[in-house]
């Protein structure tokens, strides 16, 4: 959904609140392919409050783009999948623990 934006799915609503504040919720009963934006509708004003009280307190703050240095990383992933069988086959599916990869980043130059 990108960075501040939520989204939520219940068993019959699917509510998405924006970065922007803007709001949309969607009737999957009588709606699967949400054509109609009921967030503007009174009566799902607590449909609506129960979504919102779901919703994340708080964002990590963004990383800008640059603070990531896309060739070191290349060499931290190198070394990772170098270390054993195990850890690249967890690089490969996208499931290495991320204090891990801290860690290596950090020793990396």
């Amino acid at each position: 959904m990108g960075f501040k934006n939520h989204s939520l799915r219940g068993p019959r609503y699917r509510y998405s609140r924006y970065a922007d504040g803007s709001e949309e919720l969607y009737d999957h009963e009588s709606d699967p392919m949400e054509w109609k934006n009921l967030a503007t509708d009174p009566k799902m004003e607590a449909v609506m409050a129960r979504f919102r009280l779901l919703l994340p307190k708080y964002d990590e703050p963004e990383i800008p783009k640059h603070a990531i240095d896309k060739k070191r990383m290349r060499r931290v992933m190198k070394r990772i999948n170098g270390m054993s069988k195990e850890l690249k086959e967890q690089s490969e599916a996208n499931k290495l623990d991320p204090v891990f990869v801290k860690k290596i980043y950090a020793e990396t130059r």
